[in-house]
């Protein structure tokens, strides 16, 4: 079954779309959750927010135009391997 599915991947965009979509979407809820909980983490221990509170929303902001340059990338390095025969 394993097997079947994985051949099915490598014939199909539609599997490597999926993929992608779900990365993207766990990696939104990941940065929703850590700019969301970190300030009142941080206020416990007694850190200043202005500085973090800047360096999430820059990390936030280089993440989100990165994504489609990885996945431009990715699916350059498939092309050339399948046209390899690799």
């Amino acid at each position: 079954m394993i097997r079947k599915v994985m051949s099915q991947h490598r014939n199909s965009w539609r599997v490597t779309a999926a993929l992608f979509a779900l990365t993207g979407i766990v990696e939104s809820f990941a940065f929703g959750h850590l700019n969301a909980f970190t300030p009142p983490y941080l206020e416990q221990l007694g850190a200043l927010l202005s500085p973090l509170g800047m360096l999430a929303i820059f990390s936030l902001a280089a993440a989100l135009s990165v994504v489609g340059f990885g996945a431009t990338l990715l699916l350059d390095v498939e092309r050339q391997a399948a046209s390899s025969g690799a």
